[in-house]
């Protein structure tokens, strides 16, 4: 029963090991924690303009910053880049998403449009082990009471 199980276990390695490339390079999104939107429910919300690093880095204004993080999602933007890369094209991030070596953008803040009252939206670069983007996405932070009773 022993040599049973040792050889069982053995086969399930080397099978586990020649589909690795498959699963590694498979092009599903990764799971993701918290509130996301889709491309639709972010368009409704904010509207879309087309992305360009130099508009988003440069944008003062966080509505436009959102129609801008919209066209990111949606053509997936920097995918492959290195976190460094990320950093240079857009600046330094001010949003966080479960740690600092995640790039997070603040897109929206506070009251701005109907629905969204204390909102705050960023779009994220979500990374894999290779600290390069995989998966680009629009992430509800945090929730804030707009007054207290």
């Amino acid at each position: 029963m022993i040599f049973f199980r040792h050889k069982l276990t053995r086969c399930l390695l080397k099978l586990s090991l020649s589909l690795a490339p498959l699963i590694s390079h498979s092009k599903s999104i990764p799971e993701l924690k918290g509130e996301v939107l889709s491309v639709s429910q972010a368009r409704k919300k904010w509207g879309e303009k087309p992305f360009s690093e130099n508009a988003f880095r440069k944008a003062h204004d966080l509505h436009e910053k959102a129609q801008l993080a919209v066209s990111a999602l949606r053509n997936q933007v920097l995918r492959g880049k290195r976190f460094t890369e990320v950093r240079e094209a857009l600046g330094a991030p001010d949003g966080y998403y479960f740690s600092d070596y995640v790039p997070a953008y603040i897109i929206h803040e506070g009251a701005s449009t109907a629905g969204s009252k204390g909102e705050v939206w960023q779009l994220v670069f979500i990374l894999d082990k290779e600290r390069k983007v995989e998966h680009v996405t629009i992430h509800k932070n945090c929730c804030y009471p707009t007054s207290l009773k």
